[in-house]
């Protein structure tokens, strides 16, 4: 899996995992929360087509809300989650501010935990958006006539182009909180087109051996979310090579949002 859904979160949470300097083993416990902070692009075909068939299939009921689904074979000491994107209709974090589900949280929660639970990893997960990622979806869609009538078709060729998305990821070890890093990672173009396509082919590349050093050395085989396969600094590194990718260190100074006495996370 190579697309927006899987390989932007996948790869940002090993980047930042390991620039907050903490393995996730047993024993060191982490959190990592991964905030969709701008999203402009149209919303591919394959997700409508997606949420069509999970509509209409037949599955126990159970697997709706089971966050570890796509990590039946874990072990029972990594499924540290009870919640399958961790946010509710609406929550607070102490470094967002209010944060509401997103579009591709349930995709991204359940891939991202089936990489954390193949190494070995006890992650805390969370994924979500500012509510202003909406508002400043909607804005770019109405400033670009005709996005609507292809909001869940191919893009227009003004769509493709001015598209931009950004992702804000954290990570801290579960036994102390007042440590951690965050990283922002952004690119141009449509998302849900630009760079899915681009990624997959990205990883294909990585998969038949064309980018040097991108494979892990005991990587598994089978249908897997990408970073079980991938090494995330050499990824990275090709992603950014190619002007797919940009990371950037998201500072934890600054303001810190006084949380609601009624927002609960």
């Amino acid at each position: 899996s190579g697309g927006f859904c899987a390989l932007a979160g996948d790869l940002g949470a090993q980047l930042v995992l390991a620039e907050a300097g903490t393995s996730a083993t047993l024993g060191a416990e982490a959190r990592v929360d991964a905030w969709l902070e701008t999203y402009n692009g149209g919303v591919s075909a394959g997700v409508i087509n997606t949420g069509k068939t999970m509509r209409n299939a037949s599955f126990p009921k159970e697997w709706n809300t089971d966050p570890y689904v796509l990590a039946p074979q874990a072990l029972p000491e990594l499924k540290v989650d009870t919640s399958v994107t961790g946010v509710g209709k609406l929550g607070w974090d102490r470094h967002e501010g209010i944060v509401t589900q997103n579009i591709f949280g349930p995709y991204d929660a359940r891939l991202l935990r089936r990489t954390f639970t193949t190494l070995g990893q006890t992650v805390h997960f969370r994924a979500g958006s500012p509510p202003s990622m909406y508002a400043k979806w909607t804005a770019f869609l109405a400033a670009h006539p005709g996005s609507w009538s292809t909001l869940t078709k191919c893009p227009t060729q003004t769509i493709l182009e001015n598209g931009a998305w950004q992702m804000r990821v954290r990570a801290e070890s579960k036994s102390s909180a007042s440590s951690g890093a965050a990283l922002v990672l952004s690119g141009s173009g449509d998302p849900g087109y630009h760079f899915t396509a681009a990624g997959v082919a990205e990883v294909g590349l990585c998969l038949a051996g064309h980018t040097k050093g991108c494979l892990r050395a005991s990587a598994p085989g089978g249908v897997a979310p990408p970073m079980t396969a991938l090494d995330p600094r050499a990824m990275r590194e090709r992603l950014e090579a190619v002007g797919l990718l940009r990371v950037s260190t998201g500072s934890e100074a600054g303001s810190v949002p006084t949380s609601p006495a009624s927002l609960i996370v």
